[in-house]
């Protein structure tokens, strides 16, 4: 619990870092890290980080959307609704990709912790995606 307590005083600190250079081109990294680092957390708390099978595509999923987020907004210059199809996408092929994995880990791993996977993983994941768009406007 100590870890945890420091290791959310830490993203907290760097959270207020990301608030003064988001309009630099180094946010959408930042966001990214920060992605994977709760992303890891809350894997470690189900202890899902040791499933690899879940744990990579996770890490994936989290890295990739804040980054393709700033991307299209301020690179491609699209709005905030294009990228919520692109975000759509990608949140249901990860929900899929956990279904087909559920079903070929009969027994060995309780559906429960697929779905706490796919919940905390998209609520994470979002999170730091709209940050990424939110960072546009001025």
């Amino acid at each position: 619990m100590k870890q945890r307590s420091i290791t959310s005083a830490v993203i907290i600190f760097l959270m207020i870092i990301v608030l003064f250079i988001s309009f630099t081109p180094a946010f959408p990294g930042i966001l990214a890290l920060l992605s994977f680092v709760a992303t890891y957390e809350m894997l470690k708390v189900f202890n899902l980080h040791k499933r690899l099978f879940v744990a990579i595509p996770s890490y994936l999923v989290a890295i990739a959307m804040p980054i393709v987020a700033y991307i299209m907004a301020k690179v491609m210059n699209r709005t905030a609704l294009e990228f919520i199809h692109i975000h759509t996408l990608v949140i249901f092929t990860f929900m899929l990709y956990l279904f087909v994995v559920a079903v070929f880990e009969r027994g060995r791993m309780p559906f429960g912790e697929f779905a706490s996977a796919f919940a905390m993983v998209t609520y994470i994941v979002t999170s730091f995606a709209a940050l990424s768009i939110i960072s546009r406007c001025p």
